[in-house]
């Protein structure tokens, strides 16, 4: 409805006002950066086409929260080999790297902020 609509316009615009403009968040937007792009090339630099899950085990020895966490996401959504129980449909096919990027999109856009800053935390903890 338009009530509706003008509601939610409301709400946008004082988002943008109040928190996206402000100081500490405008002063973060490199370290979430960081996070988000630390994240998504550990997870590309695993890309291996159909070979795509050997190379994760390997990397996971490395990052274990992070290559775990990802292969239990993706295994419900790839072609490659699928639980008996899983009835959904298959969204992405390793062999087309394009779709391996989407699937890591996808994958870190699921991910709350604070599991997100945990995850880059357990990256860079030695």
């Amino acid at each position: 409805s338009n009530e509706t609509f003008d509601w939610i316009n409301r709400i946008k615009a004082y988002n943008f006002k109040y928190i996206c403009k402000d100081q500490k968040v405008l002063r973060a937007i490199p370290y979430f950066e960081l996070i988000i792009h630390t994240i998504y090339e550990i997870l590309k630099e695993s890309y291996d086409g159909v070979h795509t899950m050997q190379k994760l085990q390997k990397v996971k020895k490395y990052y274990p929260d992070l290559i775990g966490s990802f292969e239990e996401w993706i295994c419900r959504y790839w072609n490659l080999e699928r639980s008996s129980q899983m009835k959904n449909d298959i969204v992405f096919h390793m062999e087309n790297e394009k779709e391996y990027d989407k699937a890591i999109i996808y994958y870190i856009s699921g991910m709350t902020d604070n599991f997100a800053i945990e995850t880059y935390n357990k990256i860079v903890r030695f």
